[in-house]
């Protein structure tokens, strides 16, 4: 893995900081940032130093959805990095986990397809790198109110 617990990412002179005390994970290889619950805010999971942020919607309009980015600026203003927001279970990218989101599992489990890569990662929701129906098995629960941990690849 070349994902980061609790670790800063230096680019282009500002630190992508994944805050403490969260469960929070920066990869920096695909550049996504999961560990976020769903129904929370990205704000409350990072902090740039040296530098700042600014959340950008994704195409359902949510900044704390599968899908939205992240631009890194450093202390001039300038971008010097975006990383993609991955909530796991979250595959459509509205903030929540529904009865829609295991509907589209359940379709890529059975062969089908969805647009966005983000959004087909946040469909594997035991970490094992393959969509089946336990990932919609797991998506059922959490749209129930159950638990979908926020990071499937700590194991």
């Amino acid at each position: 893995e070349n994902a980061s617990k609790s670790a800063t990412i230096t680019t282009g002179g500002a630190d992508l900081v994944a805050k403490a005390d969260m469960p929070t994970v920066i990869d920096n290889t695909n550049k996504y940032i999961y560990g976020i619950t769903a129904g929370d805010i990205v704000e409350d999971y990072i902090q740039v130093n040296n530098g700042s942020y600014e959340l950008v919607e994704n195409s359902t309009g949510k900044t704390n959805g599968t899908g939205a980015t992240v631009n890194v600026k450093n202390a001039s203003g300038t971008v010097v990095d975006t990383y993609t927001v991955i909530i796991f279970g979250d595959v459509n990218g509205d903030g929540t986990i529904t009865a829609t989101d295991k509907a589209m599992i359940a379709k890529i489990a059975l062969g089908g397809t969805i647009d966005g890569v983000a959004n087909n990662v946040a469909s594997d929701t035991n970490g094992d790198r393959t969509v089946t129906a336990t990932d919609s098995a797991i998506v059922s629960k959490g749209a129930l109110g159950g638990e979908i941990t926020t990071n499937p690849y700590a194991k």
